[in-house]
């Protein structure tokens, strides 16, 4: 999966393997999770999973692509939201 992430002055490159469950979004607004495409549905499926497996460790991270429209997005964080994980956020990476 190819996600073409926004640049951002204050971003910081990955050092090593994140633990947190990282969610991609296409720019046509379609959900992965690694290579696996998942519906709307799927996703919160998903997000329900990641919160029971460890409810006080469930870091998530939305990675959207430049060209995605909003509305996924917020989808996604409202799914967070809707199954109880608070620690989120949406990525960039750092201008060149």
């Amino acid at each position: 999966m190819d996600i073409n992430i926004p640049e951002t002055s204050i971003a910081k490159p990955l050092i090593e393997q994140p633990k947190e469950l990282i969610i991609n979004i296409s720019s046509d607004g379609e959900y992965f999770i690694g290579e696996d495409h998942l519906t709307a549905d799927e996703l919160i499926k998903a997000l329900k999973v990641h919160w029971n497996s460890n409810p006080t460790k469930n870091n998530v991270i939305v990675r959207a692509d430049r060209d995605c429209r909003f509305e996924p997005v917020f989808f996604c964080i409202d799914a967070c939201r809707e199954v109880g994980i608070t620690d989120y956020c949406v990525t960039a990476k750092a201008r060149k």
